[in-house]
């Protein structure tokens, strides 16, 4: 009792700290989670500018690749170079634009995008027809570097080049004729900012600045250009093109100009509380860098929501904290209540492990030691009968018939009290598994001249497992012979119940007294006696009996008179 006291408050001591723990981690969870939110939520801004402005990226080098994929199929086509070989020009822009528009027009229903444009040219940088307006004919030498390359090099060539109007995403390839001389070239392009606001509409609260550098910019643009564009100066950089509202163009100043020919896109920068950016370089086909992409975003509204998401989450917390310790009071006190039974349990335990070493240690070894004196006897006396010889060599017979299920039975209970046993169930014919127990203890009930009687029903069968069926006959067919005198009967029988089959083993035996019926299924009570014949017993046979019938979805009882006898009935599942 004083073990039990003092366990009970030691787990009162636990409980307690647990308690104190929950509490205060729960406090300090909540102080750590506000106190970290803002640095939390600024990295992942940094990092979802930083996904954007790579997103971008990787779409500007798609794009490159099939305004070149399609600019080299333009270049192709047969009715392309008949219309370059025309004399008459009005009729060579007429011919080249019959033949493109039908094509373009698919490849616009393709994409799913208008801003789409094709610009053919003759050498010398010359425009032939620009396929979106209808106009050419002038002369983009001092612009068009990428288009004097592909003349010069008579090489395909991607990219984003920075025009008079801006940014493009530029494919530009030759076209040649059969004897593969340069008739001209044709590009394809997509205006970088009309790019760029299509993939923006996926995305709230987020802005495009591009920026061109002053220098490229000088070598454009006219004068009359240059006042149009340079009036929004940014350092060396000139804003071109802006998608932020009037009304928000304050954010421009929020740009470090002494950060922007760092800046680059493996970084998102935090411009004040509220509003974060990224950037992406632009660089020509030579790798000379042109001028850069801004991507603004206002978080002031994810703010307010991630604020009023964290004070949920640490309202739940503190809440979680308290119901936990409510929780571990109630814990605390079922304990106090269960530990009592659980301290019968483990006596239960105790005895019942006792119980297995003493029959292991006593009645399990001392047979084995009349073995040897018999088996030493017949062996060294000569002088031994022959009816002495056929007594001992029955007694040892029936000795070893005894241990035999004294150790069955000491398996079979181990294998119950063990979590992993295997117990697999089947269709089990109980006549069948009665039979071949009566065979087995036919020498024992042939020597004490008792009748085993089966009239168990052999039409039905039962879902059970087939060892534990085989253990609960031969433990309760060898108790009836066991405790049945001389001349008795045993009789099995059987009846149908609804979906159970009642099996009853009965016996015309010494039966059992009141006292003993109510702990006769008890392992940690001693109940072992001797049978009618001085045959010793272990009384672990029917508490293995109770267990296997009940792991087999089964029930059993028992009804006994003194001098009269007992019968044992126990039910099981009828099989489908």
């Amino acid at each position: 009792m004083k073990n039990r006291v003092d366990s009970l408050q030691y787990i009162r001591l636990i409980s307690g700290i647990i308690i104190g723990f929950i509490l205060v981690t729960s406090i300090i969870t909540a102080v750590l989670i506000y106190r970290n939110s803002e640095r939390h939520f600024e990295y992942d801004a940094k990092l979802d500018m930083q996904n954007k402005s790579q997103f971008i990226k990787t779409t500007t080098e798609e794009l490159q690749r099939q305004a070149l994929a399609t600019a080299i199929c333009l270049s192709k086509m047969e009715q392309v170079k008949q219309a370059y070989l025309q004399r008459d020009s009005l009729f060579a822009i007429a011919k080249l634009n019959r033949c493109v528009s039908p094509v373009i027009d698919e490849i616009k229903r393709n994409l799913g995008f208008n801003n789409y444009k094709v610009h053919f040219h003759k050498p010398e940088a010359v425009s032939f027809l620009r396929e979106w307006n209808q106009t050419g004919g002038d002369s983009l030498k001092h612009f068009r570097n990428t288009v004097l390359q592909v003349q010069r090099e008579q090489e395909p060539l991607k990219c984003i080049e920075l025009g008079r109007g801006g940014f493009a995403i530029r494919g530009i390839a030759p076209i040649f004729d059969e004897k593969k001389k340069l008739l001209g070239s044709v590009e394809v392009f997509f205006e970088v900012l009309d790019v760029i606001d299509r993939l923006l509409e996926q995305y709230e609260n987020t802005n495009c600045v591009v920026l061109a550098q002053k220098r490229a910019m000088e070598k454009l643009l006219f004068e009359d250009e240059k006042n149009k564009y340079f009036k929004n100066n940014l350092g060396n950089y000139i804003i071109i093109e802006n998608t932020l509202d009037s009304i928000e163009s304050d954010k421009l100043s929020l740009i470090n100009v002494e950060q922007l020919d760092s800046c680059t896109s493996k970084e998102a920068l935090k411009s004040h509380e509220e509003v974060y950016y990224s950037c992406m370089n632009i660089s020509d086909f030579a790798g000379n860098q042109m001028g850069k992409i801004f991507l603004f975003h206002d978080t002031s509204t994810k703010i307010q929501e991630t604020r009023k998401e964290i004070m949920v989450v640490i309202s739940m917390l503190i809440l979680a904290g308290v119901f936990l310790t409510i929780v571990m009071i109630l814990m605390v006190r079922r304990l106090s209540r269960r530990f009592q039974h659980i301290n019968d349990e483990l006596r239960s335990s105790m005895a019942e492990k006792n119980k297995i070493f003493r029959i292991i240690g006593h009645d399990l070894k001392s047979p084995f030691t009349g073995l040897i004196g018999l088996s030493n006897t017949i062996l060294t006396n000569e002088d031994l009968t022959e009816e002495k010889k056929n007594l001992f060599i029955s007694i040892i017979r029936n000795t070893v018939e005894e241990s035999l299920g004294l150790l069955d039975n000491l398996l079979e209970w181990s294998i119950t009290q063990s979590k992993e046993d295997n117990f697999p169930f089947g269709k089990v014919n109980l006549k069948d598994v009665a039979d071949d127990v009566i065979g087995l203890l036919k020498a024992v009930s042939e020597n004490k001249d008792i009748s085993v009687e089966n009239e168990i029903d052999a039409e039905y069968n039962v879902t059970a497992n087939m060892n534990s069926v085989h253990t609960i006959f031969r433990n309760l067919i060898s108790n009836a012979i066991k405790f049945t005198n001389s001349g008795g009967r045993v009789m099995l029988t059987s009846k149908i119940r609804g979906d159970l089959m009642l099996v009853s083993v009965t016996d015309t035996g010494i039966g059992i007294d009141r006292k003993r019926l109510s702990s006769l299924f008890r392992s940690d009570v001693e109940t072992a006696t001797e049978g009618t014949a001085k045959e010793k017993g272990t009384g672990l046979g029917l508490p293995l009996v109770k267990t296997l019938i009940e792991k087999n979805n089964g029930r059993v009882e028992i009804v006994s008179k003194l001098n009269v006898g007992t019968r044992f009935t126990f039910a099981l599942p009828l099989a489908d």
